[in-house]
């Protein structure tokens, strides 16, 4: 038992370390409004990539650690602890709507995960080591911390996609920029409501105010024109809808290894936690197929988180992304959902989709939090 306190004291210093690493990374994209350097150039970046990383050994060795009786209060310690560490660090205020969402998200992820790991008691920590540290876990945890580094590039790239030279611009000329291009487009619509785009004229006209600003006009110009896009694409650039990323990320990976592996072990006719062996002519589908399934979920995992970071701030999508990855690690690790359509009772089913609920309710909550506080910045502008 003691080792289950070890292991939760190690996953506190991954905790520690990823809620600084996301916090040095968000300090170093606030750093580049006031300057024309890129983000990839900022040693506050690059120290943050670090931290994070590092999370990754720190949460498996403290996981593996951890046995049953205590894997439930994993999740949310982790989370929580990330959630106050990057805002005591930033030092942002915690709010009412985060409070009451904190404590949901804790009470809603200790139900999905204590369901998660109910009928899996019969494992020793020697069990449970022998299949964590198995030559198919160990894959998958190296293909998992490799998407993970090429999911950080590649979120933080998106969120610096914004042309650079609109950082140059102060706050009061841009206030004097924008108000131009909007003026100069509503006298067009009076004219003619078909064409909606500046004339040569007006076009120079604002070039020659701002004189060596003209690239950040054009882009503001373009900014501003009217865009068709998909409803797909709708889906994630409205404020109504995009919400959709964030709820749908920490079960993505969740559901898939599970399905897959139920998959598996349908086709093989062997019992995937017990490891028996069987003579179906399917047998040697099982390893390609679980492995298949890790990776689909890990890449659909981090295309989802890459949309929500788009639109919220890293403090918000940080411990969303930590209960993805927590759910990826245990189920890598031998804590193995009850396969579909498998439940011995509605009420069960009802407790695990309960934990479901409360947990969508709670992120709502925060992200309530997050659109009141952008809503008091602009205000304060």
């Amino acid at each position: 038992m003691h080792l289950a306190y070890v292991g939760l004291g190690i996953t506190g210093i991954g905790c520690a370390c990823a809620a600084i690493g996301w916090a040095l990374q968000k300090q170093a994209f606030n750093l580049i409004h006031n300057s024309e350097k890129s983000v990839f150039k900022s040693m506050h970046w690059w120290i943050g990539l670090v931290f994070i990383i590092l999370t990754q050994p720190f949460y498996l060795v403290g996981i593996s650690m951890v046995n049953q009786s205590t894997i439930g209060v994993v999740g949310p310690f982790s989370l929580v602890a990330n959630m106050l560490l990057a805002k005591f660090y930033l030092k942002e205020p915690i709010r009412k709507c985060e409070y009451i969402g904190l404590t949901c998200f804790v009470f809603g992820c200790i139900i999905t995960l204590m369901y998660a790991s109910m009928e899996n008691n019969r494992y020793s920590q020697e069990k449970f080591n022998e299949y964590f540290f198995s030559t198919v876990s160990m894959t998958y945890l190296f293909v998992n911390l490799l998407l993970i580094m090429v999911g950080l590039v590649a979120s933080d790239y998106i969120i610096q996609a914004n042309p650079t030279e609109i950082n140059s611009l102060n706050e009061k000329e841009l206030d004097e920029i924008i108000p131009e291009i909007v003026n100069t487009e509503e006298d067009q619509e009076e004219d003619n409501l078909e064409d909606r785009t500046i004339n040569v004229a007006d076009d120079n006209h604002i070039r020659s105010q701002v004189d060596s600003k003209s690239d950040t006009v054009e882009y503001a110009i373009r900014h501003r024109s009217p865009e068709k896009n998909s409803f797909i694409l709708s889906l994630f650039k409205s404020k109504r809808w995009r919400i959709v990323p964030l709820l749908l990320y920490p079960y993505t990976g969740c559901f898939c290894t599970s399905l897959t592996m139920t998959l598996s072990r349908g086709l093989t006719g062997m019992a995937l936690a017990d490891g028996e062996e069987t003579n179906s002519k399917f047998a040697g589908i099982m390893p390609k197929m679980y492995l298949f399934g890790i990776v689909f979920n890990s890449v659909l995992s981090y295309y989802m988180l890459n949309k929500a970071l788009k639109n919220f701030n890293t403090v918000y999508v940080s411990p969303l992304f930590k209960a993805g990855d927590l759910f990826h690690n245990l189920l890598s690790g031998g804590i193995f959902l009850r396969e579909f359509g498998e439940y011995e009772s509605w009420f069960d089913f009802s407790y695990f989709l309960g934990g479901i609920i409360i947990c969508i309710i709670s992120i709502s909550l925060l992200l309530l939090g997050n659109d009141n506080l952008e809503a008091h910045k602009d205000k304060e502008r």
